[in-house]
Formats: C-alpha cells, structure tokens, sequence
C-alpha cells in the first residue's frame, strides 16, 4: 500500500451556524499544507484502523499545535460505489 498521498482539505468550523458555499451549493474548501507531524498523523491513522484509506479531522490551535479529533472510515465509499 503507498502512504505517500495525503491531502488536507480545510473548512470554515460553523459555529454560527453559517457555512460558506461556493457555485453549485458545495461547501468552500481550500488545500493547505501539511506538517511534517500532520503527515505523520496522515500515515499513520489508516495503518492503525487497518483501512487503505480513511479521513481525519483535525483542529491546529494558536501555537500550530495539531490534534485529531475524529476518523472517517470509508464505509459510505463502498455502500455507493458498489
């Protein structure tokens, strides 16, 4: 399996209830880079739930610090794509 692929998609948190879309109704995501510690994270999580891939969410605090907070599997992917 490659784990050389990690993408981190970043998202307004709606807190006010009021989440940014773009044309077509799709919420507004930008890429951002990782870090060499969130790369690590991005390796390791699939590794550890035994999935070839999964997602992540993760929050970076004022000190650039990072901490996953939640794991998606890909059951849905298999559900629609079967």
């Amino acid at each position: 399996m490659d784990l050389t692929f990690s993408l981190l998609i970043c998202c307004r948190s709606p807190v006010d209830g009021f989440v940014e879309r773009v044309e077509g109704g799709f919420e507004n995501r930008h890429e951002v880079v990782l870090s060499e510690e969130e790369k690590k994270f991005a390796e390791l999580i699939p590794t550890v739930f035994g999935q070839p891939f999964c997602g992540f969410d993760m929050l970076r605090d004022t000190r650039n610090v990072s901490y996953v907070i939640d794991v998606n599997g890909y059951s849905m992917v298999k559900v629609y794509c079967s």
